[in-house]
Order: structure tokens, then C-alpha cells, then sequence
């Protein structure tokens, strides 16, 4: 089916606020690096805190300078959550208003939940709890195992130990958003963790390592759905992925002007002929995130949660 999706609607679909969460307790995380082939426990020399520290500061900096509104918390002395940098995985904001929070697989994930921080930013009507799914050890992480195409209300999730298809079939419910989900798999055929490591949805582009996908006909399906919106298809190789190419998001600032936010190694391994479609109706935000990259295995998307 086609959509053809006007520009506007998809603009409307861009936050223009993001959540940060400034660390206080950062490494790399005993309970995720199981299924996250993309984190290491060694490489980064010194304070590996006070360095994801600076490169959260940095990022956030870049994003005001840019004029895209930035909310900043700080993770709360004594919690002991490596990952709470990464708050796009325990809630989702809906342009319409809905909240939803979501149940995460590792233990120490779940204390970094923060319902306040929603109701603090001015965003708390219609707040749907799906964290009671783990009881049945069924876990859906937010943006990160969803890509969530607001104007189509459609959306996209790898299947992996921590994005269970009962989960999805849920939040669909609850949502009203039609979920494809699908097997996505790394050079090693090991399955992504979260789909944001392999699509990233703009407004006049998506981002996708179709290559991952292990079903042909699914492969084809999800290239059509995303063409029918307009949208130019930028294909990126697995080597790409590996340098986090995939883990960017589109935001926009207060006049309307839309970016690209990644690292500076996803910028680096993008082709001149990508970024020139990337860069269609939008630029480019960029900062250092090397330390955060390789302990903990996600990159700036992970880092931003959207606040509609």
C-alpha cells in the first residue's frame, strides 16, 4: 500500500525535546553484555564514568548549540545502574501525548525507570505500564527494540532475547501502531540486540542494513513499506553497523530545522554519497562517544529519549 506521506506529517513526527541522563555509575554492564556483541569490558584506559560524563556533556552542548531543547538529569546517587545514559529503552513519548514504559531484561536496568523525570518535563497524560510483561519474562525495550514511524503509526522490531514477539503484540495493541517484526542477524549470524543498531527512520530518509535481515520476502516487504512513505532508502553494510552508523535519530530544534544526531565514528564510516541523501531537508550533529561506544555498546540514539 502507499502511503505517500506529506513532508509536514512526517516533520510532525520529529521531537523537538530530548531526555539525557548524565551517568554516575558507568562501565560496562556485567547483565547486558551477554546479548550486546557490541560491548566490551576493556579498552578505554582511566575513569571510564568521568569520561562518558564529558561525552554526555558534549553531545547535549552540540544539541543546544543546534537549538534542539535538551532536558538533563542526572542519575541518582547510589543506584548503580551502568546504563542509565541509555533512557530511550524504558520509555517512549507518542506525538499525541501517550507515555508508555516498558519492561527491560536485565535486572539492573529496571531501577532506572523514572516516571517523575516524564511528569517533571510536562509529558504524563495517557501513561501505559507495560513493565509488568517481565513477570512473564516477556521484555520490549523501548526505541531500541522498536523503530517507531509516527506519521505512518507503523513500526519495526528485531526479534532478540530482549524484544519478545508477545511484548510487541502488546504495545501494538495498546498503540495502535502495526509492528513488523522480523530476524536480524550480525556478520556472525548472532541477532542484533536492538533494531536502532540497524534503521534509523528521517523524514525525507531511513537508514537500514537490509542485508541483516535473515527472510528474503520480509526483507523485500519492509524496503517497500518504507519506500511507500517517500522516503529515500540509504543502505548501510554490517561493517557500518559495527561502526554504529545505524544508531542515529533525526530531531529537530524549536525553528523546525531538522539533524542527524550520531557519533563522530558512525559519521566517519558513512559514504559521501549517503550523507548527500541524509543531508536532504537536514544536517548533521556530531560528537565524540568512543568511551560510551565500547563499554557500553550503544551509541547516540541510545542516549536520547524523545519528549513530545
Amino acid at each position: 500500500m502507499v502511503l505517500k506521506l506529506d513532508p509536514q506529517a512526517r516533520a510532525h513526527a520529529v521531537a523537538r525535546r530530548v531526555m539525557m541522563v548524565l551517568p554516575r555509575s558507568f562501565r560496562c554492564n556485567e547483565e547486558t553484555i551477554v546479548s550486546n556483541a557490541f560491548q566490551t569490558a576493556h579498552g578505554v584506559d582511566g575513569d571510564a564514568n568521568v569520561k562518558a560524563v564529558a561525552e554526555s556533556r558534549g553531545l547535549a552542548d552540540r544539541l543546544r548549540q543546534a537549538g534542539v531543547e535538551v532536558i538533563a538529569y542526572e542519575e541518582p546517587m547510589g543506584a548503580d545502574t551502568p546504563d542509565a545514559l541509555f533512557p530511550n529503552n524504558w520509555f517512549a513519548s507518542l506525538p499525541d501525548g501517550r507515555l508508555f514504559l516498558f519492561p527491560m531484561q536485565a535486572l539492573n536496568r529496571r531501577r532506572e525507570v523514572h516516571p517523575e523525570w516524564l511528569r517533571n518535563s510536562g509529558d504524563s497524560a495517557g501513561l501505559t505500564d507495560l513493565r509488568p510483561l517481565v513477570n512473564r519474562s516477556f521484555f520490549l525495550e523501548g526505541t531500541g527494540s522498536m523503530i517507531l514511524d509516527h506519521a505512518a503509526k507503523r513500526g519495526y522490531a528485531c526479534v532478540s532475547e530482549r524484544t519478545s514477539p508477545e511484548a510487541i503484540r502488546v504495545f501494538a495493541e495498546h498503540s495502535g501502531y502495526a509492528i513488523t517484526s522480523f530476524e536480524a542477524t550480525d556478520e556472525k549470524n548472532q541477532p542484533f540486540y536492538h533494531t536502532n543498531v540497524m534503521m534509523a527512520l528521517g523524514v525525507n530518509a531511513v537508514v537500514l542494513c537490509s542485508e541483516s535481515i535473515r527472510d528474503s520476502a520480509i526483507r523485500k516487504k519492509i524496503s517497500a513499506d518504507l519506500r511507500s512513505t517517500g522516503r529515500a532508502l540509504v543502505e548501510i553494510s554490517q561493517k557500518q553497523v559495527r561502526e554504529f552508523a545505524g544508531n542515529m535519530l533525526q530531531v529537530a530544534n524549536a525553528s523546525g530545522e531538522l539533524f542527524w544526531v550520531c557519533s563522530d565514528r558512525a559519521y566517519s564510516s558513512l559514504s559521501t554519497d549517503q550523507k548527500t541523501v541524509l543531508q536532504v531537508g537536514a544536517e548533521f550533529i556530531t560528537a565524540p562517544l568512543s568511551t560510551i561506544e565500547t563499554l557500553g555498546g550503544g551509541s547516540a540514539r541510545c542516549m536520547l529519549g524523545e519528549l513530545f
